[in-house]
């Protein structure tokens, strides 16, 4: 279960406002956007149901509620004195009367005077309140309650030009509002004089005028239409216009912008149209005039110069140069000239007749990441050229982006940058002689010699491993290389071997036919020379005998001789098929075949009785021993007849048929 505790005077309307969540807010909740008031009676149909910021209400209250805030400033001397009339008369209202002439609002709790104070209320009928002697006013301080004093205070007794505000709580959370009523005060409370120009100035040469009122204006009042001003050459422009302040809230300084970099010297008038109604204060209090006053300029100009740069532990000479009476160099001399050391942004100050102007300089240290990079060699063979990103000075006295030494060493250049600044930088220049050899011309070996190879240093061998001999043990093309990362250098030499001379002749027999010749041609056997049986050195020789033949191939590995023999035949077509044998085993005639010279192809057939196949053959040298498809059988003593087709050398074919007579 909740229970709700109601304070002493909360009403209903306040309830209402929490568990309805009463939005309307009151930009008045506050001192610093308080009502200014013009008139004596002052009505506010619906009373604030918030406070703004939490602001200090005065002695007789515990905290800011529901607040209406009002300002006004006294014009004539007297009493003060007002009654605030609820439009219901249930209502409560509080309220608290702070002076803030000297702190204004921000004093309000801390140094702004409170001057009367009343929160007397009941939970009947509270009706009015206020400052007022007619009323029965007692004191400066009444309330909380009904026991603690009247609802009215004593009148306050007010002097020219002080500024009071007025803050006025709804303590009942009352929509019903009130009416402010100040007709008993013999003092004149609100402000009915004009806003009037107090002064125009530019201030040490500023491309604007500020123009000053003789009171606070409202912002929305001022529009750029409002002015017209007048210079020693006619009419001067004005750009734009912003109130003196951060937020262009209500002041009573005006900033008019110029179109000009300088204004000039004499007499300007300055005039406030009705243009628009004027330029008017919190009670509409316009001002409508014209101001005349003379612009002197002051003659002050400072220049710290163009940015430098300074080397390494060097130094550099600012000079501030222009008009003016005085300078100061911040941190630095109060002369023109000013040596400095170290790097950074120098501020001069100018000074005359009361106003300074100012400039900057940038020294910064002069820096270059340039140097000649790291050390380099070079062949002797190639240009030697070493080169700077920059165009420097060559120790051999050349201005230029490139140099050419002559021998190893170091080579140094200096590099001018900034402000005269140097910087030398050397690299050392490796000028790699070349190595030369000659490994000889290519040469030919017998088999198992071998040739040692000789270089005067120590080279790398294709052939495998490094110094400066190698022992060639075969046939290869051998390559000597000298390289050491800068030069290069290779020489080769192909060995061949050579085996003794050999031709495959040896024992061989060639048959030729009787008339015929054979051409023996020995070329294509490795020899340097050839001997032949009748002596002759030719490479090829012609046989047409038989005999025994030799020849003797000859190089710088040996020699060798072969023996063949030739012999000669007829080479007539010739075929001899024999009609007779006799298979009985007793080593006489036992097997059938024929007799044949220069046969190609052979295909032989013979057939029994009933003319089947019972002997086949393709071979001339197979005999037939009587037996029948393969060795099955032998065949009985009878007569066979026999096929024989046979194609000779020339290509001549004969076909042959007889007969065989089987006899045991």
């Amino acid at each position: 279960m909740i229970t709700l505790v109601i304070p002493m005077k909360m009403s209903w309307a306040i309830w209402c406002c929490i568990f309805l969540s009463c939005q309307s807010l009151f930009a008045q909740s506050d001192c610093n956007s308080a009502t200014q008031l013009c008139n004596d009676i002052y009505s506010e149909t619906n009373a604030s149901l918030t406070a703004g910021v939490p602001e200090y209400v005065g002695s007789c209250n515990v905290n800011e509620v529901s607040s209406m805030w009002y300002t006004f400033t006294i014009q004539t001397p007297g009493d003060m004195a007002f009654i605030l009339n609820p439009n219901n008369n249930m209502d409560d209202y509080d309220w608290v009367l702070f002076n803030i002439t000297d702190v204004g609002c921000a004093g309000i709790g801390n140094g702004a005077p409170e001057v009367s104070c009343n929160s007397y209320g009941s939970f009947s009928s509270n009706g009015s309140t206020g400052i007022s002697n007619a009323n029965g006013g007692n004191g400066s301080s009444n309330g909380p309650g009904d026991l603690n004093g009247p609802p009215f205070n004593s009148n306050v007794n007010v002097s020219v030009g002080q500024t009071f505000a007025l803050c006025v709580m709804n303590w009942s959370q009352s929509f019903d509002g009130y009416q402010i009523n100040f007709s008993e005060s013999t003092a004149n409370l609100y402000d009915n004089a004009n806003p009037e120009i107090v002064s125009v100035t530019a201030q040490c040469n500023q491309t604007f005028f500020l123009v000053t009122m003789s009171e606070v204006v409202l912002a929305n009042s001022v529009q750029l239409s409002d002015f017209v001003l007048t210079g020693p050459s006619g009419p001067l422009p004005i750009t734009s216009f912003a109130m003196n302040n951060t937020t262009g809230a209500n002041d009573d300084e005006i900033i008019l912008n110029l179109p000009v970099s300088n204004i000039a010297e004499g007499n300007y008038t300055l005039e406030i149209t009705n243009t628009n109604g004027g330029v008017a204060d919190a009670c509409d209090n316009a001002a409508i005039e014209s101001f005349t006053f003379y612009y002197d300029p002051v003659d002050l100009s400072v220049s710290a110069g163009d940015d430098q740069v300074i080397c390494n532990n060097g130094s550099v000479t600012l000079m501030a140069t222009g008009d003016f009476t005085t300078v100061q160099w911040t941190g630095g001399p109060s002369t023109p000239d000013y040596l400095i050391t170290v790097p950074g942004t120098y501020t001069v100050q100018a000074f005359a007749s009361g106003c300074n102007v100012s400039d900057e300089v940038v020294v910064t240290a002069a820096s270059t990441t340039w140097d000649l990079g790291n050390d380099v060699a070079f062949c002797e063979d190639e240009v030697i050229q070493v080169t700077s990103t920059e165009s420097v000075l060559w120790e051999d006295g050349i201005m230029s982006l490139t140099s050419h030494p002559t021998a190893s060493g170091y080579w140094s250049a200096v590099y001018t940058y900034g402000s005269n600044c140097i910087k030398e930088d050397s690299i050392y220049v490796d000028i790699h002689t070349i190595p030369t050899f000659d490994l000889g011309n290519d040469t030919l070996l017998c088999e198992g010699e071998t040739v040692t190879l000789q270089t005067p240093i120590s080279v790398m061998w294709n052939g495998g491993g490094i110094g400066d001999s190698y022992i060639v043990h075969s046939a290869a093309t051998i390559s000597a290389i000298f390289d050491d990362g800068v030069c290069h250098f290779q020489d080769a030499i192909t060995v061949n071997y050579q085996s003794p001379p050999f031709i495959d002749w040896e024992g061989k027999v060639f048959v030729i036919c009787k008339g015929d010749s054979v051409v023996m041609d020995a070329h294509t056997y490795s020899a340097d020379s050839y001997t032949w049986y009748d002596l002759q050195t030719d490479s090829a020789a012609t046989m047409r005998d038989s005999g025994q033949y030799w020849i003797t191939l000859s190089n710088t590995c040996g020699t060798y001789t072969a023996h063949w023999f030739v012999l000669t035949q007829d080479c007539n077509n010739y075929a001899y098929i024999p009609n007779s044998f006799t298979p009985d085993n007793d080593g006489i005639n036992d097997a059938w075949v024929g007799e044949f010279n220069r046969i190609m192809n052979y295909e032989m057939r013979i057939f029994n009785r009933d003319g089947q196949v019972i002997f086949h053959s393709q071979d001339p040298n197979e005999v037939w021993n009587g037996s029948a498809n393969g060795g099955a059988y032998y065949v009985p003593d009878g007569v066979y007849v026999y096929q024989c087709e046979i194609k000779f050398l020339n290509l001549e074919v004969q076909k042959l048929q007889g007969t065989v007579a089987v006899l045991r």
